[in-house]
């Protein structure tokens, strides 16, 4: 997939935003790298992070809550950020609010792991999914760990 004249690509995982200032920028806690000079490298994912980084906040107003009663939630992403390449490749913003959940935060970060490995499992068994039948499975997983799903 381009974006802006160029490929974007996982590059690592990182805990630190600091590294926005590199030729490798901080999505979510993800680095990108990108085959294009560095300071469209730079431009994309700065742009891609500040984009995507209200994704909590525009959430709260979508579904009319207020910071202080989802105190204890997560603001889950339903299309994991893990796998964002792939999304972005079937056209999927997941950042959008419909693909987002309230869960509350004990049980989500306990489950991060196994609903990860089930995604992961299910993009390798299908390389040439439609959005449709991601989305189909992200209900799916949504439904079976009893979350409120917007799409």
């Amino acid at each position: 997939m381009e974006v802006g004249g160029c490929t974007p690509f996982l590059a690592a995982s990182f805990e630190l935003p600091s590294f926005l200032d590199r030729v490798f920028g901080l999505i979510e806690g993800k680095a990108y790298a990108a085959s294009c000079p560095t300071s469209q490298v730079k431009k994309l994912v700065v742009d891609e992070f500040k984009k995507n980084s209200s994704y909590r906040k525009n959430f709260l107003s979508f579904t009319k809550k207020t910071r202080e009663e989802m105190k204890g939630f997560d603001c889950h992403h339903t299309l994991p950020q893990k796998f964002r390449p792939f999304f972005m490749k079937l056209k999927i913003k997941i950042d959008e609010s419909k693909y987002l959940s309230w869960w509350e935060k004990s049980p989500h970060r306990s489950a991060a792991k196994s609903v990860n490995s089930a995604w992961e499992e299910w993009i390798n068994a299908n390389p040439n999914a439609t959005a449709e039948m991601a989305l189909e499975f992200g209900r799916k997983l949504a439904i079976d760990a009893n979350l409120t799903i917007f799409y």
